[in-house]
């Protein structure tokens, strides 16, 4: 999050509100985010809308493989990485 910007607030600019640790927005029902955190290069970005028992995504992947994970306490399903045979090569190609 120290090099790279992470998620922020959307609306009708194309970021309203930078979301870092030291934020002090307060995120009501009904705030979109865009979440896009990186490694390095890799970037990955959920559309999602917050509520007030759990948040909404909004971007899914359809026929992607997906991984499931818990954040405080919240099951998540996001978009993993996909991973398949090269052709002809037998061996593994990530993209």
């Amino acid at each position: 999050w120290q090099l790279a910007d992470q998620a922020e607030v959307i609306a009708y600019k194309p970021r309203e509100v930078q979301l870092v640790p030291t934020c002090d927005f307060e995120m009501k029902s009904g705030t979109p985010i865009h979440w896009h955190p990186s490694l390095g290069p890799v970037q990955m970005g959920d559309t999602l809308l917050v509520r007030d028992q759990a948040n909404e995504l909004l971007t899914t992947a359809v026929d992607w493989p997906m991984l499931g994970l818990t954040v405080k306490g919240q099951a998540l399903q996001l978009p993993d990485l996909l991973v398949r045979e090269a052709a002809g090569t037998g061996t593994v190609d990530s993209r």
